[in-house]
């Protein structure tokens, strides 16, 4: 893989630009963007922020504007004063509403202090969240969970980079929380996925909030890197693609692994 990024880039940017015509063409009528099929439906706000925001994070974004302005307006359609869920008909969990407003926030679509106050929902004082708000009907649904921490952290610093300066106090001080938090909940082991089967996601997901909140701490980094060298194989594309950012977040030639 590492080769292949090496010695043959347009084989990269031929690869990546596939893949935005595959997601470009799996968008409904109504903006949306769905997957998967669970008991409660398919999944609608979770998975158009997601693919939304990786579409237009990068400046050579391929969208047409008028897909990318419809799933804007799905977005805001399906949005509740709690923020957003799995899907309508489902209640709002801090994880979909994390990646609606990392989306919203870097599209300039909501201003940036009311869309980081609805994600005030799900932290708690001391930097912690929770993925749902009522812990009497969701039970252990509703804790902190090491993979939708981080999430709202980076939403949360979308957020702080368009709300208005009188605003970045108050969000400065809840990001420097919320990362003490997932700093001091790493211990030696570092992070544990909840909400997926590998652990691989928690963990890249919580490198890349501390690299964009000020850096990785060295004995994280360490550790990580352990990790990585003896982790199993990747039993998924998508778990191949968290080691691989893994990788990366930890400065580590991914060939050198062993498993990618």
């Amino acid at each position: 893989m590492l080769n292949l990024i090496r010695f043959n880039p347009q084989a990269v940017t031929d690869a990546v630009n596939q893949a935005e015509q595959f997601l470009l063409l799996q968008q409904d009528t109504d903006g949306c963007w769905r997957d998967y099929q669970l008991e409660p439906g398919s999944s609608e706000a979770w998975t158009t922020a997601a693919v939304l925001y990786s579409l237009t994070a990068s400046q050579s974004s391929s969208i047409p504007v008028p897909m990318e302005n419809a799933a804007i307006q799905a977005l805001l359609d399906l949005q509740r004063p709690t923020g957003w869920g799995y899907n309508r008909h489902t209640a709002t969990d801090g994880d979909s509403t994390a990646w609606a407003c990392r989306a919203l926030a870097s599209l300039q679509a909501l201003p940036g202090a009311f869309l980081a106050a609805i994600l005030q929902n799900y932290i708690h004082e001391n930097g912690s969240t929770r993925t749902f708000i009522l812990q009497e009907r969701f039970g252990s649904w509703a804790d902190h969970h090491a993979d939708v921490q981080p999430m709202i952290g980076m939403a949360l610093l979308k957020c702080y980079a368009s709300a208005a300066s009188k605003q970045t106090s108050t969000l400065t001080s809840l990001i420097f929380r919320m990362r003490n938090h997932c700093i001091l909940s790493a211990g030696n082991e570092l992070w544990t996925a909840f909400w997926w089967n590998s652990d691989a996601y928690a963990i890249a997901i919580n490198l890349e909030f501390l690299q964009t909140s000020g850096g990785i701490p060295e004995a994280i980094r360490q550790n990580a890197i352990l990790w990585l060298m003896q982790t199993n194989s990747p039993q998924s594309a998508f778990e191949a693609a968290q080691l691989l950012k893994i990788a990366l977040f930890c400065g580590v030639d991914p060939d050198t692994t062993g498993n990618l």
